[in-house]
């Protein structure tokens, strides 16, 4: 055994000549990162099959619709925290997530407030079912959005193998009560509730198992973090916005069986990007670290990742129709709107260098980013959408990932990303 890490650490270390990268921290955070990644996924599959095959178009469309509102008006809270967290801790200011909890609850007013009165609304034009879902958001979202900073924390210490332990834990937990709701209790509101009450219950009590097991050794929240977690915060409100909006849009003009068509036709190139979304966890407490990033380490970097892009892309093409065959029978339709969907992984590089503008603090490029593009989609979904239908959600999405590749890649042609 002993002789196979040193080979492998050799290997490693070897490859280095090539990638300009430590690999041995890649080897070492990415092998934990990759076993939740390859979990989530699975757990992730899973459950859409039992989606496709036990809740109807109808419930599943409205179950997503509810999500999507919620994750807009989740946009009303510190939401840039979490970023602000990792690049803190990873410079040795640690009290910044236990500090940063009563702030962040102050925060989840506006979120609470907001679906209370979604909550209300419904409520006095009769829907009750729709009332009561978005009552249980309004309580349980906001805990959510704040004690998931643990997931912060531990990247930020670089601990990756708790984060994804607990990850795998939490994600457990979830799976088995969403399972048991899919196949006992089909009903978009019985699948909302198991949502977010495992979600909540499942980041509390990670929250404060990592608050107990890693004390910070000063209790420091620093102004500048805390400005730069607002300054984050009001930029992704935007970019929330665009990221349901396609959603939303589809539910509001074609009904909820065409957003769980839509849903499915995004459901495995979204994987795909979650898994090699690995990068983004290892890249930026290490990115963090750094003053200056050099131009030709991150191009070096990019051209890796599109020639794998390209790969996967070809790839699951070929592999999709056969894949829905078996997997999701029930949404065959669906198989043309996802191969078309799945050249949005040619924005690949920019999940190495989008996180490079976020641990530089490049805010310059961050508005336009987290702004500017997200208008851009906003302005392109309504149209596309009411011309074209679903396939105009995916092209409003794909036009959005290949922008935010193009964009983030133009402004780490500086030698020093600081702004």
């Amino acid at each position: 055994m002993q002789q196979l890490k040193t080979y492998l650490y050799n290997l490693l270390r070897w490859s280095e000549k090539y990638t300009k990268t430590d690999m041995v921290y890649v080897g070492k955070s990415g092998f934990w990162l990759a076993v939740h990644q390859g979990i989530a996924t699975i757990i992730s599959f899973v459950l859409s099959i039992l989606f496709a095959k036990y809740v109807s178009r109808d419930a599943f469309g409205i179950y997503k619709y509810i999500l999507s509102v919620a994750g807009f008006v989740s946009a009303f809270s510190l939401s840039g925290m979490n970023t602000a967290i990792v690049r803190a801790v990873s410079q040795g200011r640690d009290g910044t997530f236990a500090r940063s909890l009563p702030l962040q609850l102050r925060w989840t007013a506006g979120q609470f407030l907001v679906n209370a009165s979604i909550s209300g609304y419904y409520f006095f034009n009769g829907n009750t079912p729709y009332s009561i879902a978005f009552a249980i958001i309004a309580i349980f979202g906001p805990i959510s959005t704040i004690t998931n900073s643990f997931g912060s924390y531990l990247q930020g210490k670089q601990n990756f193998r708790t984060y994804s332990l607990y990850s795998i834990y939490s994600s457990s937990v979830y799976f088995v009560v969403i399972a048991a709701v899919t196949m006992f209790s089909p009903s978009f509101l019985y699948l909302v509730a198991a949502y977010f009450l495992s979600t909540a219950l499942g980041n509390t009590y990670f929250c404060f198992r990592t608050l107990k097991k890693f004390p910070a050794r000063n209790k420091e929240l620093r102004t500048e973090d805390v400005q730069y977690a607002k300054r984050l915060s009001l930029m992704t409100i935007v970019g929330s916005a665009a990221n349901q909006i396609d959603s939303i849009i589809v539910y509001q003009l074609l009904g909820p069986t065409q957003l769980a068509v839509y849903a499915f036709s995004t459901l495995v190139p979204d994987r795909l990007r979650g898994i090699l979304g690995v990068l983004t966890s290892t890249a930026l407490p290490k990115l963090a670290e750094k003053s200056t990033i050099t131009a030709e380490s991150m191009l070096r970097k990019q051209v890796v990742l599109a020639l794998l892009a390209v790969m996967v892309i070809v790839i699951y093409i070929v592999s999709a129709p056969y894949l829905y065959y078996y997997l999701f029978n029930n949404y065959l339709e669906a198989v043309w709107y996802s191969q078309v969907y799945a050249l949005s992984l040619l924005a690949l590089p920019s999940l190495i260098t989008v996180p490079s503008l976020y641990a530089q603090r490049n805010e310059r490029a961050l508005v336009a980013i987290n702004v500017g593009l997200p208008l851009i989609k906003l302005a392109i979904s309504f149209g596309a959408i009411a011309l074209w239908d679903i396939l105009g959600a995916i092209i409003a999405k794909l036009i959005h990932y290949l922008l935010s590749a193009l964009l983030s890649g133009y402004f780490v042609k500086s030698p020093n990303l600081a702004s």
